[in-house]
């Protein structure tokens, strides 16, 4: 006596089966890692870059490294908000092609 699981299954999977089996995934672009792990490292530089010229008149060029350490700062602030859009766009572009895909629960 054989078992109903042992049995050949002859039909065809269903499209829903198909899309849960091959369901794309949006990949995130290589840059906006790149901006996501490069942002710390200018926004630690530009803040100890700006904190180390606190004393405005101890030497001559401090508003000058001032205002470097600030643009350095501000580079950082701009890399991690053009990274995180990014992401962003990412998730509502997976979560629109779900929906098409008829994947949403």
């Amino acid at each position: 006596m054989t078992t109903p699981s042992a049995a050949h299954d002859d039909r065809q999977p269903s499209g829903a089966e198909v899309a849960v089996a091959s369901s794309p995934r949006v990949r995130l672009p290589g840059v906006a890692t790149a901006l996501l792990a490069i942002s710390p490292v200018f926004l630690f530089f530009g803040a100890v870059h700006f904190m180390a010229t606190g004393p405005r008149g101890y030497f001559d060029n401090a508003q000058n490294q001032a205002v470097v350490g600030l643009v350095i700062f501000g580079i950082g602030v701009g890399f991690l908000l053009a990274g995180l859009v990014l992401v962003g766009v990412r998730t509502i572009a997976q979560q629109q092609l779900d929906l098409l895909r008829g994947e949403r629960r």
